[in-house]
């Protein structure tokens, strides 16, 4: 599905070759809804999903944007609803967990004496700033989380992003300059 056809893919996908393409994305597509929901078993939970309404969906497919571009958006939505459903991130998450740090300066020392003096210790402590990035990406809207995700690491245009995440032209605008450009 890497390939970018000028005029989008054909209007009608066989279904052979609908799953064929699907299997090849599915690994990229899995990645990027596990960076959205941080949940191994729901990213594949929401794989499969994606696939069985694209392969329900597949003769609305018009071929107006690349079969992937389509793919993404189905995704995209079923991302926005999982989220929506579980509310996970409360908007004072960072604050508690700061003033939680900082009620403990003893702990904190601790853990930094651990990190410097193991290996596994500072693996560990990677791990988890990895953690911190993906938290620091749920106060954004859900909207500017996915586009992020789809322009920085999936390499999507912005057009395609503005067609993934359903934006109205004047939300495109705001999109591209969020992005950096097309």
């Amino acid at each position: 599905m890497s390939e970018r056809p000028n005029r989008g893919d054909t209007a009608v996908v066989p279904l052979e070759e609908f799953d064929r393409r699907f299997l090849d994305l599915r690994p990229k597509l899995v990645s990027f809804l596990f960076r959205f929901v941080t949940q191994r078993r729901d990213a594949e939970d929401l794989a499969q999903e994606t696939y069985l309404r694209a392969r329900r969906g597949l003769r609305g497919f018009a071929g107006r944007s690349r079969l992937e571009t389509w793919v993404f958006q189905i995704a995209s939505n079923l991302a926005r609803d999982h989220h929506r459903a579980r509310a996970r991130w409360r908007e004072d998450t960072q604050d508690r967990c700061k003033a939680t740090t900082r009620a403990s300066p003893a702990k904190v020392e601790r853990m930094q004496e651990l990190v410097r003096s193991a290996p596994a210790e500072r693996y560990d402590a990677r791990e988890h700033i990895d953690y911190c990035f993906t938290c620091i990406g749920k106060t954004l809207r859900i909207e500017q989380q996915l586009a992020i995700l789809l322009k920085h690491v999936y390499q999507f245009t912005v057009p395609e992003i503005v067609e993934i995440l359903g934006m109205g032209e004047g939300k495109g605008g705001v999109c591209a300059g969020l992005l950096g450009g097309g």
